[in-house]
């Protein structure tokens, strides 16, 4: 009697421990591996819209410094009309170098800001291409816990290979849209912050020309 009770011990425990193993591996099979690929669409939706964020807030940036510099030109204008009805030529032709250096700066960023428009759409775009695989592949999912014949299972993980292919597509994508954006959204900051003074003197005497015509 002491025997039997000692092996079904030593049974108990193998199966603790089996239990135990089996426990600590990761999942296999078909809806695991659809279960980790959801997992990893969600990380990168969530990235995603956090790159979105990043080209809306660098798009914002610009536009703020393309209407800060037109303003800037506007200001420029006004003093150096306000200079030559003073009679104070050296002044007014100061002011008119300023005006068209701010024109010009407002035009180039004007640029810039187009391109971060377009970079901003495309982003939006790859967001919602990898949020409608996430939808996509939860749908599967579903349907492929329902089903139990091995040929489809397959055929559904083969069809998955294909999906994550893509979802990498759009995430790299995205990426690389987000770095030019916000490449491009510094190099727009180093010319709004030039401030130089522009030195066309036929350009500039043209621009005094047209001030001193009335009005």
């Amino acid at each position: 009697m002491g025997w039997v009770l000692l092996v079904l011990l030593v049974l108990m425990a193998a199966g603790v421990v089996a239990y135990l193993v089996l426990r600590g591996r990761p999942p296999s099979g078909p809806g695991a591996a659809v279960g980790r690929f959801t997992a990893q669409l969600e990380r990168n939706l969530t990235e995603a819209a956090q790159a979105v964020h990043r080209v809306v807030s660098a798009w914002k940036e610009v536009r703020d410094r393309v209407e800060a510099r037109e303003e800037e030109a506007r200001r420029w204008g006004e003093q150096a009309r306000d200079a030559l009805l003073e009679g104070d030529e050296a002044v007014a032709r100061d002011r008119v170098a300023r005006q068209v250096a701010a024109e010009h700066a407002a035009v180039a960023l004007r640029a810039d800001l187009e391109a971060l428009a377009e970079a901003r759409q495309r982003a939006d775009r790859h967001y919602e291409a990898l949020k409608q695989q996430l939808d996509g592949v939860r749908v599967r999912y579903a349907a492929l816990a329902a089903r139990q014949a091995a040929a489809g299972a397959g055929e559904s993980v083969m069809d998955l290979a294909a999906e994550e292919r893509r979802a990498n597509e759009a995430f790299s994508q995205l990426t690389e849209d987000v770095a030019a954006a916000e490449a491009r959204a510094a190099a727009a900051a180093e010319v709004s912050a030039a401030g130089r003074i522009y030195e066309d003197p036929a350009e500039i005497d043209r621009r005094l020309a047209a001030l001193r015509q009335p009005s």
